[in-house]
């Protein structure tokens, strides 16, 4: 398990992945923070608290140097940004960004190339979403939506300068639009899942992720990962204290604020490197 502390806010929670390395936590103030990390082949306790009160102890034997935990966010035409907004998110530790790029088979989100160059200029880490447009159960309408999200994708270069290497996740949610019931999620989302994100690696987009709620995750995703291509970054949205389940990426809120930036932003968390 690996526990994970957003510097500078309160957040506090669990994500689980094998692939991360795990961070010594200390203590203080009722929180915890993350410390240095252990060192090649060491062993020592970890003692976590929240609250004042401890949650669990555990003895840690780690082979590996971790990582730091890495702060993010996501964004869309919904924000006002500037290039400036992207300097600030950068000055005030954010690593990553991932950016609303398109939406079923014709949309492209006006302000995509705009805050994927503002971004790149700001030195950050940038990937991109395309939210699912449509919950028709055959191969051809999600496989039109891989094919319209990888050619603005391939786009970037002429439109911005810069070369798209970050992942490309499709955004699997209900929407007012997008027709998604309790009755797709449970017979048809991991199949369509796997047309949209296969057709993505055919295409030629190497780095492919899914994001999802807590609960859709859990209930009908977790254990029908068959369909998809097996390096598959898991993006995960709980707005709680704790994940609760093993992820790539955590949102964990919905109305973070960063200074110098007007509105809220979804806020998200991640020890793994690719980020």
């Amino acid at each position: 398990m690996y526990h994970v502390h957003v510097i500078g806010t309160n957040k506090n929670g669990w994500i689980y992945k094998s692939h991360f390395t795990k961070p010594s936590a200390t203590s203080n103030s009722g929180t915890t923070s993350q410390t240095q990390p252990l060192s090649s082949e060491t062993t020592s306790t970890q003692t976590t608290t929240t609250g004042g009160t401890t949650s669990e102890t555990q003895t840690v034997s780690t082979s590996s140097t971790s990582s730091a935990t890495l702060k993010g966010l996501d964004v869309s035409h919904y924000q006002s940004l500037t290039q400036s907004s992207f300097n600030k998110m950068k000055s005030e530790g954010y690593s990553f960004v991932i950016i609303k790029a398109t939406e079923g088979t014709t949309y492209t989100d006006p302000e995509f190339y705009t805050y994927y160059k503002y971004a790149r200029n700001a030195g950050l880490s940038v990937h991109a979403y395309h939210m699912i447009g449509n919950s028709t159960t055959t191969a051809s309408q999600h496989i039109a939506e891989a094919k319209h999200f990888y050619n603005v994708l391939s786009q970037t270069k002429a439109k911005t300068g810069y070369v798209f290497t970050g992942y490309a996740f499709e955004d699997v949610e209900e929407t007012t639009s997008n027709g998604i019931t309790a009755t797709w999620w449970k017979n048809s989302a991991p199949v369509c899942i796997g047309y949209f994100l296969n057709e993505m690696k055919t295409l030629g987009q190497t780095k492919v992720g899914l994001y999802a709620d807590y609960y859709d995750w859990t209930t009908y995703l977790e254990n029908n990962t068959g369909f998809w291509p097996s390096d598959t970054k898991i993006w995960l949205a709980r707005y709680n204290v704790t994940l609760g389940t093993e992820a790539d990426v955590w949102q964990y809120t919905s109305t973070g604020t960063i200074d110098g930036i007007d509105g809220y932003v979804d806020l998200d968390i991640s020890y793994d490197s690719d980020f």
